[in-house]
């Protein structure tokens, strides 16, 4: 099992190792540290005995703290233009461009719900919630970004049938949907990526009580203050994304 241990807590943001350690665990840092206003933003590298991957932690109940989303232009376009700290890849798409599954922006609805898929909401109090099945996501979701399938609800891990390591992108939350985690993995040389089921047992044992998987393989895409830290070597054409950034 991993253990997480917090190097220190940030008003807004804390990216950060889980620093998941066993007796052949390694942590890598990436040696970051980068003022974001009056907080400071640190990103850690991750490597345990499921595989090694980015994780952040956003604290939704922050009051400067805005959301911010596009089903056209990807997360580049939000790290760069929209000044987020935090940007990723979120909803499925066709070889064309074409969003698979709801991608919902202020309450407007810019692709259709895929029943067989799932999608993370957030509420105008910002409060994160999972929803399986996106025909069934509620008026009340301000936005909503479909995914794939949730892998973790009410605490518990969601059977797979297929355990295949691969690039991921998911999210899980805890503290009542205060509390945003995001997982991003790439497979590449020196790793093979994830599964489902090894996200699924990183967000438990984060305290997550829910976790939905996002777009992922060559889709997978993180920007970190201005800067992509995660994703294939050739930026991929990703419409759909959202983060956070901070408002004066």
């Amino acid at each position: 099992m991993c253990k997480r241990k917090v190097e220190f807590i940030l008003p807004v943001i804390l990216i950060f190792s889980a620093i998941l350690q066993i007796s052949c665990a390694t942590t890598k840092n990436l040696g970051q540290e980068t003022e974001c206003e009056n907080s400071t933003l640190i990103s850690t590298f991750n490597s345990c005995q499921y595989g090694q991957y980015f994780l952040q932690e956003i604290d939704l109940s922050s009051n400067n703290l805005e959301l911010v989303a596009t089903h056209k232009k990807g997360p580049g376009f939000l790290a760069s233009r929209k000044k987020a700290f935090v940007a990723i890849n979120s909803t499925p798409f066709t070889k064309t461009g074409k969003l698979v599954g709801i991608h919902r922006e202020k309450g407007e609805d810019f692709s259709r719900p895929v029943g067989k898929y799932d999608a993370l909401c957030f509420d105008s109090t910002l409060t994160a919630f999972v929803v399986c099945n996106q025909e069934l996501i509620p008026d009340s979701a301000i936005y909503a970004f479909g995914g794939f399938w949730c892998i973790l609800k009410d605490g518990i891990e969601q059977p797979f049938k297929l355990n295949r390591k691969d690039s991921r992108c998911a999210a899980g939350i805890s503290s009542g949907g205060k509390k945003l985690f995001i997982l991003t993995s790439v497979a590449g040389k020196k790793s093979k990526g994830l599964s489902y089921q090894e996200c699924s047992r990183i967000f438990k044992e984060l305290g997550c009580t829910d976790a939905i998987q996002f777009d992922g393989g060559s889709s997978t895409t993180l920007y970190v203050m201005g800067r992509r830290v995660a994703g294939p070597f050739i930026v991929p054409r990703v419409p759909a994304g959202f983060g956070f950034c901070l408002t004066p």
